[in-house]
This record gives C-alpha cells, sequence and structure tokens, in this order.
C-alpha cells in the first residue's frame, strides 16, 4: 500500500468510533481500541516469555481493514461478507480482553454477561488468569487509590493505566481551538504505523521500532499530555515515572522522532483541511526536526493531502479497480 494511503486510512480509525461500544454508551475511536489491543499484546507477550514485536506489530495492524469497511458490531456481521483476517492467539486474546476491560471500566450493565459470553474464546490460561487480576480492581476510583500508594505497577495495573490513554487529550491542540481533539492513544496508533512504514524503507527493525513507538508515550496516563508551554513550567521526574511502571524507557531513535513528528504533520494538516487556521508555522517547525530522507520526502507529501478530496480520489480508484 502506498505510504500516503496508509497514513491517510490510519487517520480515519482515528476518527471512526466502534459501534459495539457505542451501542453501551461508550465512545471510542478504532484507533485507540487498537492501541490497547497492541498494549496488552505486548504484556501477554512478555509474560509468555515471547518477543513482543511480531505480535505488537499484528495487534496494531490487525483493524486496519476497517479503514475502508468501517467498523461493525458482533450482530451485524450475520449480514455482512468481507474478509476478516487470522490472528495469532495472543492478538486473538488481546483484543477480547482489551473489549472487556472497556466494558468494566465504563460500568457496562451486565458485564457478567459479556464476561460469560467471551470467556470461552479466551485460548491461552494465561489470558484468562490476566483478566481476573485486571477485574480484581473493584472500579476506576479503587484503581486510582492503588496509583497513590503503589511502589510499582504490574501487567494488569499497566493495562489498566494505558487506557487512561484512550480518555486523555492531546493537549496541543486546545491552544487552537479546537475543543474535542483525538487522544493520546489515536496518536500513538499512528505514530507506530508510521514507525513500520519508516523502519522498513530506512532498513530499520520494524517490530522494534513499532515497540518502541507503543511505549513512547505511556508516562502521559500519569501526568497527561504536556504541551509544550507546559513543559517549561512543569518538571516531570521520567526516571522515576519508569521505575514505577515497571519498564525501560525506550530508546528515542531517529525512526521514532520522525514518527512523532509526521503523526504531528499529519494531523495538523487534516484539521488545517476541515479549516483550522494558524497551523502553518508548527507544521514548519515539525518538519524542521525530520532527520530521515523517507520522513522528509512524507512530509512533503502529506502537505497536499485535504481529506476531502483524498476520499475522492480514493473512492474513484477503488472503484476502477
Amino acid at each position: 500500500m502506498d505510504p500516503i494511503e496508509t497514513i491517510v486510512l490510519a487517520g480515519y480509525l482515528k476518527r471512526y468510533p466502534r459501534l459495539g461500544s457505542l451501542l453501551v454508551g461508550i465512545r471510542e475511536s478504532v484507533a485507540s481500541h487498537s492501541f490497547r489491543v497492541a498494549y496488552i499484546t505486548f504484556e501477554l507477550a512478555r509474560m509468555m516469555e515471547e518477543e513482543p514485536g511480531k505480535y505488537v506489530r499484528e495487534a496494531v495492524w490487525h483493524d486496519f481493514g476497517e479503514a475502508k469497511t468501517f467498523d461493525h458490531y458482533c450482530a451485524s456481521k450475520r449480514f455482512l461478507r468481507y474478509e476478516d483476517p487470522r490472528k495469532s492467539d495472543i492478538v486473538e486474546d488481546a483484543d477480547i480482553l482489551e473489549a472487556l476491560t472497556t466494558f468494566w471500566e465504563n460500568n457496562v450493565p451486565d458485564l457478567e454477561l459479556f464476561i460469560e459470553r467471551e470467556l470461552e474464546f479466551l485460548k491461552l490460561t494465561l489470558s484468562k488468569t490476566l483478566l481476573e487480576s485486571i477485574l480484581s480492581n473493584r472500579s476506576i476510583p479503587y484503581f486510582h487509590r492503588k496509583l497513590r500508594t503503589s511502589e510499582e505497577l504490574y501487567p494488569a495495573d499497566r493495562i489498566i493505566l494505558a487506557g487512561f490513554l484512550k480518555k486523555f487529550p492531546r493537549s496541543d491542540w486546545f491552544t487552537v481551538g479546537i475543543r474535542n481533539p483525538e487522544t493520546i492513544a489515536d496518536h500513538v496508533f499512528r505514530v507506530m504505523i508510521i514507525a513500520d512504514i519508516l523502519a522498513r524503507e530506512e532498513g530499520a527493525d520494524p517490530e522494534e521500532e513499532i515497540v518502541r513507538a507503543l511505549l513512547h508515550d505511556l508516562p502521559e496516563a500519569i501526568t497527561g499530555d504536556l504541551h509544550r508551554l507546559a513543559k517549561i513550567h512543569v518538571k516531570v521526574d521520567e526516571e522515576g515515572i519508569w521505575r514505577f511502571l515497571g519498564l525501560e524507557k525506550p530508546e528515542e531513535t531517529a525512526i521514532l522522532k520522525d514518527a512523532d513528528k509526521l503523526e504531528f504533520i499529519a494531523t495538523a494538516m487534516e484539521y488545517q483541511s476541515i479549516g483550522v487556521k494558524g497551523l502553518e508555522r508548527w507544521i514548519e517547525m515539525a518538519e524542521r526536526g525530520l532527520a530521515t530522507e523517507t520522513a522528509k520526502y512524507l512530509a512533503a507529501e502529506l502537505k497536499s493531502v485535504v481529506l476531502g478530496d483524498y476520499y475522492v480520489d480514493l473512492l474513484e480508484r477503488e472503484e476502477k479497480d
């Protein structure tokens, strides 16, 4: 798939809602769901003493086809025909665990019915144990207390914490008047997609880069997203946060840095194409910081993207095929 098309379609998933979640009163994007599926996959793989990279990479892409087909809930699939990608047991279980954890976090009525139905589909004994650990937290307020008093977090704790990124907004966009900006999880999802693209083009290891991208903003589940002005006035104990998380801080490679900046540029262009003004200097600032030749090329291409026009062009290409 063309890299620009991939990046634009990943942006669709940042805006497409999960229909099954909407039915029980939860508003979340397909991208934010895919982000935490990838995170749960990371934890499951580590618990099974497997290298997480290949599974995380699979998880990131597992719902990518929905950028073209839109999301469908279980009952609607009785009447629809499309190819559902095969998933490894780890990613399959992570997908189920993510949905059940989201339902638990949002106090969905009759949660027991959902758990009873989905338990039979879990393939790994470890997944059932992990679900029990997640549900042992009586509520999110109970979990907040753990965050205030614990010395270190464990896999089930980190999975719940990663869910905060599905709700916390990217703060930069408030400063230009966007009232309902993307979430941190939405942003991280597309950083992972772009990191995969850049790694393949630049001869780096996609699995390593995609895991770095997955983890790079996890501390923001504790601090929230601090924009640049805030960071001048607020000092963060990054070493302390990573120690508390029980994880190693990912290396800030050129691929990761460029993927982060490219995702910002893509989002800025999308906002600009629907009428948000005053982003030109932001885009220039991000573009100046790019290091890899692939990222510089993609940034130049992204600057011409207009969402409505791109959709019509894509539609015409697909119809011809």
